[in-house]
């Protein structure tokens, strides 16, 4: 059965409405789309491509505007988060026994991907302890509103950025700072709309209500974006589809995101650490993968 026709049936099984209407729990500050966004949002996703059928069926007066992602700031000197809290002995105990109580599953990853388990899950401990912690908002709202940036630059953001250019002892005016904030509008809308369309694509339209996601729109266990899901999911528990919300394919979807970005048996430190901060471009993230990694059990690296 082809896409489109596979979307149909979902959709004519379940009613559009009663799919999209579905009452939703949501933790961040959230008001409806107006008339014009959602018109708006209709024909930037038949321009991306996403199939019409669904785009048609879309409920967007009941799905969520996230308006304090609408904001866009200009970074000055962010500094990396710490990760120190997974270090703490009560963590480190509790990775330990997840890992052996899940041990044939981590087995099984491992010798398809060779990622040990002691990374794998690491990894999933950092990004959302274990699946505690997935996110406030739903990954269809979060990318529809994101998409709403392009040729919407509010005087708000624009005048925060004037005030942080002036505090952080910066020299662009106010006209150099509003070009800035347009070409980042623009970016990211157009990235939020390859982000939905993966959505489209890969997660049938009855679980986007179920679809939490971090302040990013990183989505599952193993908090990948939707195109990292597209380009990376692997179905671990053998269903036919890639649910990064259930341990087996976020564990197996893991491993292979590692192996394809650099993960090989005998690695030297440097390599390790390499690929690891390909999976999340932080240098501080990276060490701390590791440092839990090898708290729980993972040999030192070759030479």
């Amino acid at each position: 059965m082809n896409r489109q026709l596979m979307w149909m049936t979902v959709v004519g099984l379940l009613g559009l409405a009663q799919v999209a209407a579905a009452p939703r729990a949501t933790g961040a500050p959230h008001r409806n789309f107006t008339p014009q966004e959602q018109a708006l949002l209709r024909s930037r996703l038949l321009e991306a491509g996403v199939d019409g059928g669904l785009v048609a069926g879309l409920r967007l007066d009941t799905l969520r505007c996230y308006p304090g992602r609408l904001r866009l700031n200009l970074d000055y000197n962010v500094k990396q988060g710490s990760y120190a809290q997974y270090m703490e002995p009560a963590t480190v105990q509790r990775l330990k026994d997840f890992i052996h109580r899940e041990r044939e599953l981590f087995r099984a990853a491992e010798e398809k991907h060779g990622v040990p388990a002691e990374v794998l899950g690491s990894i999933l401990m950092v990004e959302t302890r274990l699946g505690d912690n997935t996110g406030q908002f739903r990954a269809p709202d979060l990318f529809l509103t994101l998409m709403l940036h392009e040729g919407a630059t509010q005087d708000a953001a624009l005048d925060s950025a004037v005030a942080r250019e002036s505090r952080f002892g910066g020299s662009r005016g106010r006209a150099e700072l509003a070009e800035i904030i347009r070409g980042k509008a623009v970016e990211r809308a157009r990235w939020a709309t390859k982000e939905i369309r993966s959505i489209s694509q890969l997660i049938p339209l009855q679980d986007w209500d179920t679809l939490p996601c971090s302040y990013a729109g990183a989505i599952g266990l193993p908090q990948f974006m939707p195109t990292s899901l597209a380009a990376y999911g692997d179905d671990g528990d053998g269903n036919g589809r890639v649910e990064l919300i259930k341990l087996d394919d976020a564990v197996y979807s893991v491993g292979r995101y590692l192996k394809e970005n650099g993960w090989r048996g005998r690695m030297t430190a440097d390599k390790r650490f390499k690929a690891i901060r390909r999976y999340n471009h932080s240098d501080v993230y990276a060490r701390t993968v590791l440092k839990l990694a090898r708290a729980v059990g993972l040999p030192d690296a070759g030479r």
